[in-house]
């Protein structure tokens, strides 16, 4: 009884408030380029608020009693702060409601796993999350994010039916697919919520006693009791604790916007103190600020407010945008380098140049680590690394991809002619690789082949899975899971369970077109941009990672398999590594491309399958074990071999590519840049050198190459209906380069020539 007075004297104090009405106004300035709206808030964040916490890794709240939800009309809603989202709020038995899997809002009888878009909450910023349903309604099925409509779609004419089964917070039913993050005033509703309803509410703590509540949770008395007067209390599970932490905008919201910016006024505030004010300019017009739009806040916050509170003025900035990034650089030994950028975004700005990520600073031979522009005179073999810039301004901070600079002492030079005879045009890209003779791959054919190993345990603060991989699908190339997850390979992506679940961070948009490529994942726990990927030694994919360590998942893992169940591998694997620390992007851009042995620090497990088996070569022994139809065969893996050396010519013609370290199984291949893109794409024209490998000692001349375009159907054959005796005649065009060969099949197989033969 007592809470409950308290909650309702509270509301009453609001409503008084309200009665002193005050306002903030000011004048928003704005000195660059972009345009858009001005969208301006201020925001009031309750004290003492606490939020339920989960580590991703068992952690969860079970409310046993709150088992019915069904009907026509359904409403869940909470905040969440965190990495992973997946079954923030969740009922499952035989169908389920969960308020964020995979990013989604899903009923399974409202397209079952085909949810609506939940928005991007996974940002490590409070976000307000809210799933709106009404059965056979148009836009029926809502999700809204922080008070706006992210998408809908028309409600299934279907009530949601009883599931008997327990909700909770954070879990699949407390086994599973674990929340990491924060949560706090969960809310569920017996109705579903308008777009007015939700903006005009969802920033207000609720009392409890609103209509059509089911069950509210807000744990601020360090329990998980219901505060709608149903008495669904939940129970902690795990690790589950609840901690004090604010939720700016929780308390109270008030907003404005502007056709551009200039004077702004703020009415109808309750007076007051802890208010913040601040703004940014949609260029997108999505409503929502976004990374490279103009930005800023109040110098003065928080603001007390008592009546009429004005000059609140400040400027929106941009964030620096690197516009043009520096260059790989290959030179000889007493040349000169250059590394230079270009960027965007609100002035004053500074720059500061790193190597191998250490900070330098002006010496003797090197200037301009404080300018857009990098000079070293005189190059020496010790300035070979990797080099790149942070850029700052008042806005935050951008780092530019690292350019690799290679300085070579006694290099030597492979010349040569490129010809082509057709019609496309685009730069030339001539490059020189060495090659690992009797190298071996593991074949995968996507129809139940995998590997599995005896590797069980990856837990820790720090994680590196490297692998090389050509084929159509990525799909789970090195996975272990159990409660959890770590997939190097999934959809396109990276993915950990507890780091954002199944929003995991792009392997890179080439990676399954048909060609050799080395993959890395990298994490190491709670870092700036501590979850990246990489692609042939280039950084593809980034962002923050999650605060809390990967757990022991006690689950082998796999090579090409779930569990050597499902989702499988098509393509060819070799190289994998599994390292216990997060390789640099130094390391990488270095190293990426070398053999491993299976010494190397730090290395848990390593497998190259050059045995024609799947031994692990690190110390730990944990071998692999072939399974359904995979084999392990005999291949050149492009680019695996310790130098990969290219340049780039405007046209067809002679080349020379200098400064090439002495070495042996050098191959020369050559393509036809098209689509300019930098990598060689179906339909370019391409050719390789007749006389690979070949060892390098000395200058080489005379490499000449043909390019040559791969066949292109441009008239397909048609479908043909004759009588029994008649004749049918098919017939393709190709163009490409000719000769071509012919080779007609029916039913897949090979045709003959004869009587009745095309």
């Amino acid at each position: 009884m007592f809470k409950f007075l308290l909650r309702f004297h509270l509301g009453l104090l609001i409503t008084a408030a309200n009665i002193q009405a005050a306002s903030i106004s000011g004048t928003i300035s704005y000195e660059d380029e972009q345009s858009g709206s001005v969208h301006i808030k201020t925001t009031r964040t309750q004290t003492g608020n606490r939020t339920l916490k989960l580590d991703g890794d068992g952690d969860s709240v079970e409310v046993e009693s709150l088992t019915d939800l069904s009907g026509s009309e359904l409403t869940v809603q909470y905040w969440f702060k965190g990495s992973s989202i997946q079954s923030a709020v969740r009922q499952q038995s035989g169908g389920w409601i969960v308020a964020g899997w995979n990013n989604l809002h899903i009923l399974s009888q409202d397209g079952g796993t085909g949810g609506i878009d939940a928005g991007n909450a996974v940002d490590g910023k409070w976000h307000h999350l809210l799933l709106s349903w009404k059965q056979g309604a148009a836009n029926g099925f809502r999700s809204y994010l922080d008070g706006q409509l992210v998408a809908s779609r028309d409600a299934a004419d279907a009530p949601i039916p009883a599931h008997n089964a327990a909700l909770y917070f954070g879990a699949f039913n407390g086994v599973g697919e674990f929340t990491n993050g924060e949560l706090d005033e969960i809310a569920v509703w017996t109705k579903s919520m308008t777009d007015e309803e939700v903006a005009s509410n969802w920033y207000k703590k609720l009392s409890g006693n609103e209509d059509g509540l089911a069950g509210y949770w807000d744990f601020d008395d360090d329990t998980a009791d219901d505060r709608s007067g149903n008495e669904h209390h939940g129970t902690f599970l795990g690790d589950s604790i609840t901690i004090e932490s604010n939720i700016p905008g929780l308390d109270a919201y008030f907003a404005t916007t502007l056709t551009e910016p200039g004077a702004f006024k703020l009415d109808n505030l309750p007076n007051g103190n802890g208010y913040e004010v601040d703004a940014f300019m949609d260029v997108n017009g999505n409503g929502r600020v976004d990374k490279g739009e103009p930005s800023g806040a109040f110098s003065g916050n928080p603001i007390t407010v008592s009546g009429d509170h004005i000059d609140v003025d400040f400027t929106l900035i941009e964030l620096p945008s690197i516009t043009s990034n520096p260059e790989d650089i290959r030179v000889a030994a007493g040349e000169d380098i250059t590394l230079a950028i270009m960027v965007s975004g609100s002035q004053p700005m500074t720059f500061e140049w790193r190597k191998n990520g250490v900070l330098i600073q002006d010496s003797g031979s090197i200037s301009g680590t404080d300018s857009a522009v990098l000079l070293i005179s005189g190059a020496k073999g010790s300035d070979s690394g990797t080099y790149n810039c942070v850029v700052s301004n008042a806005a935050g901070e951008t780092t530019s991809p690292t350019s690799l600079v290679q300085v070579i002492e006694d290099g030597l030079n492979i010349s040569g002619s490129i010809q082509y005879d057709g019609v496309q045009q685009g730069e030339v890209i001539v490059t020189a690789t060495q090659i690992k003779e009797g190298n071996k791959v593991l074949a995968l054919d996507g129809d139940g082949d995998h590997a599995v190993t005896t590797f069980t345990d990856l837990s820790g603060t720090e994680l590196s899975i490297q692998y090389w991989f050509r084929g159509s699908s990525i799909q789970s190339a090195v996975r272990q899971q159990s409660s959890g997850y770590i997939v190097a390979g999934w959809s396109g992506t990276h993915i950990l369970s507890i780091d954002g679940g199944t929003s995991g961070v792009s392997a890179g948009e080439s990676a399954t077109d048909g060609n050799w490529h080395h993959l890395i994942m990298t994490w190491k726990q709670d870092s700036p941009g501590g979850f990246s990927t990489y692609l042939d030694g280039r950084l593809v994919g980034q962002r923050d990672s999650a605060s809390g360590e990967i757990p022991n998942l006690q689950a082998q893992v796999y090579f090409g398999a779930f569990n050597g169940v499902g989702e499988f591998m098509n393509g060819q694997l070799d190289e994998i590594a599994i390292w216990e620390k997060a390789l640099s992007e130094s390391e990488i851009a270095v190293g990426w491309n070398s053999p491993l042995t299976g010494t190397e620090e730090g290395l848990l497990g390593f497998w190259n399958f050059d045995d024609g088996s799947g031994t692990d070569l690190s110390t730990y022994g944990n071998h692999a074990d072939l399974h359904g139809d995979a084999v392990i065969v005999e291949e050149i893996v492009a680019g695996l071999g310790g130098g990969v050396f290219n340049a780039s010519f405007e046209s067809t013609g002679p080349f020379t590519l200098s400064n090439i370290l002495p070495g042996s199984n050098y191959a020369i291949t050559a393509f036809l840049d098209v689509n300019g893109n930098g990598a060689p794409d179906v339909g370019e024209p391409s050719g390789v050198y007749e006389g690979n490998p070949f060892d390098l000692n000395d200058h080489v001349t005379d490499i000449n190459i043909t390019l040559t375009e791969p066949p292109v159907i441009s008239r397909q054959v048609l479908d043909v209906r004759v009588a029994t005796g008649g004749t049918a005649r098919l017939s393709v065009k190709a163009q490409g380069t000719e000769p071509f060969s012919y080779q007609w099949q029916k039913d897949g197989l090979n045709l003959q020539n004869g009587p009745n033969a095309p």
